[in-house]
């Protein structure tokens, strides 16, 4: 029989570090899926002749990427906090998952 199992059992700052961990990493390898990056995406709608379908087939693609970039951002925010709060002077990581500005293209 199974004993009882509270809230503090599942909530705690070390789990919560490691599930901002997963979802990073699951942002980060979503991303390495796509054959171009956002920029390329960019100049793809910016500078080809595309098709009706190939347009949407671009933009969509695009706007997958913008999702996940923004997450990783977001989830790395997080684990920079938290590596500040733990006074960690190594914040190489927290580092790495920063986005860059230029990857916010107008997909019109």
């Amino acid at each position: 029989m199974l004993g009882k199992v509270t809230l503090e059992d599942f909530v705690s700052e070390e789990n919560e570090v490691s599930v901002l961990d997963f979802l990073h990493s699951t942002c980060q390898s979503a991303l390495s899926g796509y054959e171009t990056d956002a920029e390329t995406d960019g100049l793809i709608l910016s500078e080809q002749a595309l098709t009706y379908n190939e347009k949407n087939c671009v933009v969509l693609r695009l706007g997958e990427k913008r999702v996940s970039i923004l997450d990783s951002a977001v989830i790395g925010a997080g684990v920079l906090h938290h590596n500040v709060r733990a006074g960690d002077k190594d914040l190489e990581k927290a580092a790495r998952m920063s986005v860059r500005d230029d990857v916010w293209l107008d997909a019109n």
